[in-house]
């Protein structure tokens, strides 16, 4: 933003001097700035600088760099930990078989995708899907505080153990964390469940156990939302 308004500064200034032309330059920034700080231009410029992001080496081995999606006006907010191998294709994030469950789960509490925003902790893929670093957490950081600032959502849904360990700063299993919720400093009611993605790979009774547990945490998130009047 300010090497934008730096430019601009100068270019009118030029204008000024060389083709005494009468422009207002204070009105003319003021204008601009407020085009570049519309919400939607914010998520933009959030995709930009996420696209040029070298902090940790993870973006030199994927194909995209994965940004949330969804409603930005959204109560909701998903977060789940990191990219896989169909969102690292695509660019976005819970598609192919994962994304199919939790479009279920959302379903079951009577909400569509439209309805929420979904992003990740991690912005791109680990090699070989591996569980997400200190040091790749600690370098999307940032685009995950922005994501939550051009959103404001009143109720996060984390996804996996490690999303919920992020947000929440507490070293807990899933299984501590499911069935409970929390509220942030700034007031944000947090929902920790499962990630979809458990339900693939769990088979019988344990599969069928975590089954119970979403359902569970996903009435809770309803509940609650009911309570505060949405």
């Amino acid at each position: 933003m300010d090497k934008i308004l730096n430019a601009l500064i100068m270019k009118l200034a030029y204008e000024k001097k060389y083709y005494r032309n009468n422009m207002n330059i204070t009105e003319m920034i003021s204008k601009d700035h407020l085009k570049l700080s519309k919400p939607g231009n914010e998520y933009e410029q959030l995709k930009i600088d996420l696209m040029k992001c070298k902090k940790c080496d993870l973006y030199k081995t994927v194909k995209n760099k994965v940004i949330g999606y969804g409603n930005r006006d959204a109560r909701i907010m998903l977060i789940g930990e990191a990219p896989g191998a169909n969102e690292d294709r695509e660019g976005k994030p819970f598609i192919g078989r994962a994304g199919e469950k939790l479009t279920q789960m959302l379903g079951y509490i009577g909400l569509k995708r439209d309805d929420v925003y979904i992003t990740n902790v991690v912005k791109c893929r680990p090699p070989q899907n591996a569980d997400p670093q200190k040091e790749w957490i600690i370098a999307c950081n940032e685009f995950l505080d922005r994501e939550m600032e051009i959103v404001k959502p009143k109720y996060i849904l984390t996804l996996g153990r490690f999303a919920s360990r992020v947000i929440l700063n507490m070293e807990l299993t899933m299984g501590q964390f499911s069935g409970n919720h929390y509220k942030l400093e700034n007031g944000i009611i947090v929902v920790p469940t499962y990630h979809p993605s458990s339900l693939l790979i769990q088979k019988g009774e344990r599969k069928e156990i975590t089954r119970k547990k979403i359902a569970n945490d996903l009435k809770l998130l309803k509940s609650l939302m009911g309570e505060n009047n949405g």
